[in-house]
């Protein structure tokens, strides 16, 4: 057996069993965990040209791939409780210390907290807020008489947050100060209060973050994401009648929820990505709606463009 052949070949089988063994439901994995793995190659390669003989090669191997299939599968293992809103929602806004953010009684960080708003006039009907996430956690907790209410608390990332007036809309930015900063292993936190009686656009470049936006009670017009080994989930209602959301995703986690009582298209280019589209009806190949979706007042349309990502569009 040669070398090269061995190591494209376990390369290739270790791929082939994660697709099948989450098709059939027997593993649950989000596919930006993969990322972590990369060393892996490494070792394939290592073992590829280790002179000894192919069946040693061939144990080893294996012997790799469990290794990596089983931490895929236990660091996706927790329950991320897809629209659970216990967070705790931080008051004190300066530098702190003894801070268990984790629970774990190791207070050994130090974090800061930062405090952002923005009122409401009596002339704004129309919003957008724009998130250049990088990393962290972003929830969406709950609604506010101001325009927007945010507030932070991290270890690592500072935020910086502006508004402006564009065409009769209120555009409200939450981006990352240091944009080179680019740290996976953090801890920060961010929560927002939003105003329910605007019309509102969302744009996410999620970065590798974790977002979970309940956006059942909004006017919501237009969603734009763009992630990459991100965790996304947003939770929609029926408050607009054509609401439009655009999906760009590399190596990550998608789940979409959509109200029965609106009809829902998804028009999808998905590549090396498991879907999971509940409730839908394959017209062609990758265009999907649901059941008496020209007959519903409200309407979601859909777009995804992804790769080596886990999509789900559910409905509740």
């Amino acid at each position: 057996m040669k070398n090269k052949s061995l190591f494209w070949g376990i390369l290739l089988l270790t791929i082939g069993l994660l697709f099948l063994f989450k098709g059939f439901g027997l593993i649950w994995f989000n596919w930006f965990s993969i990322l972590r793995l990369w060393p892996l190659l490494l070792i394939f390669w290592g073992i590829s040209i280790l002179p000894v003989k192919s069946f040693i090669k061939f144990i080893f191997s294996i012997a790799v791939i469990a290794v990596g299939v089983i931490f895929i599968c236990r660091s996706d293992s927790y329950d991320f409780n897809y629209f659970s809103f216990n967070r705790p929602f931080y008051h004190s806004y300066r530098y702190s210390k003894d801070y268990d953010d984790d629970k774990d009684n190791d207070f050994d960080e130090e974090l800061t907290k930062q405090f952002f708003y923005k009122t409401l006039d009596s002339i704004t009907d129309k919003a957008e807020l724009k998130i250049e996430a990088a990393a962290g956690f972003y929830l969406l907790e709950g609604k506010t008489d101001s325009l927007a209410v945010i507030n932070t608390v991290g270890s690592t990332l500072k935020y910086k947050f502006f508004e402006r007036d564009y065409e009769n809309k209120k555009i409200l930015k939450l981006y990352v100060k240091d944009k080179h900063f680019r740290r996976l292993n953090n801890k920060n936190s961010v929560y927002l209060k939003l105003n329910e009686k605007p019309v509102w656009d969302f744009d996410f470049d999620a970065g590798a973050a974790e977002i979970n936006f309940d956006l059942s009670n909004y006017k919501t017009k237009s969603i734009d994401i763009e992630g990459g080994a991100s965790n996304i989930k947003v939770k929609l209602g029926d408050k607009y009648n054509n609401t439009k959301i655009n999906i760009d995703s590399g190596v990550s986690s998608v789940t979409i929820k959509v109200p029965e009582s609106s009809g829902c298209q998804i028009n999808s280019e998905i590549v090396l990505s498991s879907r999971h589209f509940q409730g839908f009806k394959k017209i062609r190949r990758g265009l999907y709606r649901t059941a008496g979706f020209d007959e519903k007042e409200n309407k979601i349309y859909i777009e995804i463009d992804g790769a080596i990502s886990s999509f789900n569009i559910l409905r509740y």
